[in-house]
This record gives C-alpha cells, sequence and structure tokens, in this order.
C-alpha cells in the first residue's frame, strides 16, 4: 500500500523545486532587467487587493479541504484548488506587471500543479476504486 503522506509531501516539493527551476531558467536578466525586477512586485501595483482576497480565499478552501480530507487517501482536490490558486496569481501578474515575466514562472507551476492532480487523480482511480 502507498504511504499517501509521502506522496503529498513529494508533490509539494516537486511544485517548490519546479518553481524554483522556472526562476532560474526563465527569468535570466541583464543587469537593466534585473534592477526592475527586483523593484517591481505584485504589492506595488492596483492589483493587491484583488491578489490578497484571491489567495485568502484559496488558502481558506485548501484548509478546509486539509481539515475534512483523511490524511491516509488521496484527495486531488487539494492539487486543483492549488492549480486555481496558481493561475490566478499568473493571470494577476501577467495583467499588472507583465515586463517582469513573473507570470511565466506562476504559469509552469500551475502546470505542474495540474500535472499533479492528474496524477493523483489516477491513484485515486486505481486504489480508492
Amino acid at each position: 500500500m502507498l504511504h499517501i503522506v509521502y506522496l503529498y509531501a513529494f508533490a509539494v516539493m516537486g511544485l517548490l523545486l519546479t518553481e524554483r527551476l522556472a526562476t532560474k531558467l526563465i527569468l535570466v536578466l541583464n543587469d537593466e532587467e534585473l534592477s526592475t525586477f527586483k523593484k517591481e512586485h505584485l504589492s506595488q501595483t492596483d492589483g493587491y487587493r484583488v491578489y490578497c482576497w484571491g489567495i485568502g480565499i484559496g488558502a481558506a478552501v485548501l484548509t478546509v479541504l486539509w481539515l475534512l480530507n483523511d490524511l491516509t487517501s488521496v484527495s486531488p482536490l487539494i492539487f486543483v484548488v492549488t492549480t486555481l490558486v496558481c493561475a490566478f496569481r499568473a493571470h494577476l501578474e501577467k495583467k499588472y506587471i507583465p515586463h517582469t515575466r513573473k507570470h511565466r514562472v506562476s504559469w509552469i507551476t500551475a502546470a505542474a500543479a495540474a500535472a499533479i492532480s492528474c496524477i493523483f487523480f489516477a491513484i485515486w482511480l486505481v486504489y480508492f476504486k
């Protein structure tokens, strides 16, 4: 039998590693772009309030799913919500700070979360149905 908690841990570590690698590979900047990149964040734009509400709602839904879910079973919904939160962040970054290219990293993270959701859904179908 699979130890599902280990799968969750590896999935989260995989998402963090994906985001870190995407940041290193995509955001290769020259000196001028680097100074702009370090100075501009989503928190300095008009979209920050929407971002806070969206992330807060996503975190609340994730917390409820985590508390309602038995940790010994697979729940692909946790990573579906994670995908939606990452895609929401990428959309806001694309809309408000497109010249920093941070949205590309967020879209890659959202795609990785979607792939993990599909993997967890397949595991859920095989082992628990």
